[in-house]
């Protein structure tokens, strides 16, 4: 039932992404299209190839084909193939698509010229385009950038019927050699008209390739039963058909990783992964509710974005003669309503799922990775994902703190965010006892409390536990996880092979009295040794103030098995974030001396 649930919302998802990308025509983004695209490029360039080389008499494509002699034939049939394939489910006009490809192509030659003939030029022009990553707007940028710097000597211009007569060609030698479209002649007043559509074949693999894709990619929703448990590699968790790769170790080669486990003892393994899976949970109603009422009346929660903010202001009426302050303004809105476009559909798709499983138990089905660490299998919603979804669930049984108020009261200061030793965090709770219960009170009228701290849903949802526990401190019972997390989780396993006592006290394996941060500790030696060194660039390292933050991303990316370009790309990314570019060309081998220091 529950594997059958999660195949059929595969299927849902699949056939409606696979819509859209042909409603938009961007068919060539979808999974046929691509495999379309894969079969097909190399014959095409090829006969493209054999076309532009063929030396004889005039011909029907001798024409046009002397304009493409200096791109390279894989990029015409790259360019070509990508638009026919955009318009292959739906009837486009053929001097249409034709004028398309002449564009792309005349493009190609008229932006290759300037980067040859001007390579500075273009990587400036380049630069200014890369804010998006639609073709168009790249290409207004740069030819506005083009007209300004070289006015009109830069381009070569086919006109209309030459760019028709070089996409007409590459239609032509595509329907020749492949036969995946074929033309409809239709009458239009005195005038006929031609339109290019796929072939019988084609759309008939097309929809056979839809029907068995769709029905191999799952979207792994939770169970309403108990997950099967976890016997060999390929039984447990969801009772797959075996036509879907599913495997208890997450991986794409999975013929390899079943070979390379054949013979293991994984039971220690199994019955960890099986007493996670066997834990039941269920949607937390009330903060769902406050969800409900933020959503009712236009209001994000925090980092919860569930209404999507206009670009024009409320009330205003459009006009025509907005200021270039407007304008700007405007414009950064619509850049953040982009950026923020992701976070808006997976909060939607959360919301959406925690409505679904509303008064119910579920469970989720557990996987492995490579290194053995134990996942969620379940899309979306589940106790590891985001603040949302870790807030939207609560275990479905109820377990007494009495005697354990202590770890509950920490687990709540962890949630807001609050640092310090376990009896600062564990005070921190009291001392805001009022704030708490407003909270739980009213928590869309005293949102400003809790809605910026580090995880506000999972803290909204403790803080109506505790307003219950405060009322009912004897027999108060709770559904929620104390949640504690690893210092650097690399090292502690380090220090541990290593026994080295100091690294344990620096990543708190040792009583400590007071939690160490292993973090600051290396920044600190960092900070002295780049200052005994008294090079003048160090020092301009120090003045850019390298931070904790910066340090924990390069440790954790070196401690994962990051290369020192991967450690390199972080330092980069920080440093352009700075006021001053202190050292311009020279960035990237001070980086590399930054490094050399770093790993002593």
């Amino acid at each position: 039932m529950d594997a059958l649930a999660s195949i059929e919302e595969g299927k849902r998802r699949f056939i409606k992404q696979t819509q859209r990308l042909v409603s938009k025509g961007r068919e060539s983004n979808s999974l046929h299209g691509r495999v379309i695209y894969k079969k097909l490029i190399k014959q095409y360039a090829k006969a493209i190839k054999a076309k532009i080389e063929h030396r004889g008499t005039a011909s029907y494509y001798a024409h046009s084909l002397h304009l493409l002699k200096e791109i390279n034939p894989t990029i015409i049939a790259h360019y070509a193939l990508k638009v026919l394939i955009d318009s292959l489910s739906k009837p486009c006009l053929r001097n249409a698509l034709a004028n398309k490809i002449g564009r792309y192509l005349q493009d190609e030659i008229n932006f290759r010229s300037i980067k040859d003939k001007s390579p500075n030029l273009w990587k400036r022009f380049f630069r200014a385009s890369s804010r998006r990553s639609s073709y168009h707007f790249k290409r207004s940028v740069i030819v506005k950038a083009a007209h300004e710097e070289l006015g009109e000597s830069w381009k070569t211009d086919w006109g209309a019927g030459g760019r028709i007569y070089v996409g007409l060609t590459l239609i032509e030698i595509l329907r020749v050699t492949t036969g995946i479209i074929e033309y409809d002649k239709s009458k239009v007043g005195r005038h006929y008209s031609y339109s290019v559509l796929p072939s019988p074949q084609v759309l008939e693999w097309i929809s056979n390739f839809i029907d068995t894709a769709s029905g191999l990619t799952p979207f792994h929703l939770p169970c309403v039963s108990p997950p099967a448990d976890w016997t060999s590699l390929k039984s447990g968790g969801y009772e797959y058909p075996n036509s879907i790769n599913w495997c208890f170790i997450k991986t794409k080669n999975l013929s390899s990783t079943l070979k390379a486990l054949e013979g293991s003892d994984l039971k220690t393994v199994f019955s960890a992964a099986n007493s996670l899976q066997r834990v039941p949970h269920r949607v937390n109603q009330r903060v769902l509710g406050v969800l409900r009422e933020g959503l009712e009346k236009g209001i994000n929660l925090g980092k919860i974005l569930l209404t999507v903010p206009q670009v024009t202001d409320a009330g205003r009426p459009c006009r025509n003669n907005y200021t270039s302050a407007e304008k700007a303004c405007q414009a950064q809105k619509h850049r953040e309503r982009i950026a923020n476009m992701p976070s808006y559909i997976r909060c939607y798709n959360i919301f959406q799922l925690a409505n679904r499983f509303l008064n119910t138990n579920i469970y989720f089905p557990v996987q492995s990775d490579f290194r053995g660490r134990l996942y969620y299998s379940s899309s979306i919603l589940n106790p590891q994902g985001c603040d949302m979804a870790k807030g939207l669930l609560q275990f479905a049984n109820e377990f007494p703190v009495n005697k354990a108020e202590d770890w509950f009261l920490v687990g709540g200061a962890n949630n807001y965010g609050i640092k310090g030793t376990l009896e600062e965090r564990q005070q921190w709770p009291l001392d805001h006892q009022k704030e708490i219960i407003k909270v739980a009170d009213d928590p869309i009228g005293y949102r400003s409390f809790w809605e910026n701290c580090d995880n506000p849903l999972v803290f909204l949802a403790w803080a109506f536990e505790f307003k219950e526990w405060v009322n009912n401190r004897i027999t108060f019972k709770t559904r929620l996880p104390v949640r504690l997390d690893h210092t650097a989780s690399g090292l502690q396993i380090i220090s541990l092979i290593t026994n080295d006592k100091r690294l344990q006290q620096l990543t708190n394996l040792a009583d400590n009295k007071e939690p160490a941060d292993v973090y600051s500790e290396i920044l600190a030696v960092l900070k002295t040794n780049l200052m005994k060194n008294g090079r003048p660039e160090y020092i301009s390292w120090l003045s850019l103030g390298i931070d904790r933050q910066l340090v924990k991303k390069i440790t954790v990316s070196y401690m994962y098995g990051g290369s020192e370009y991967g450690m390199e790309k972080i330092i980069v990314a920080w440093y352009i974030n700075r006021d001053n570019d202190i050292f311009g060309k020279d960035i990237y081998k001070e980086i590399k001396l930054l490094i050399e220091e770093y790993l002593k």
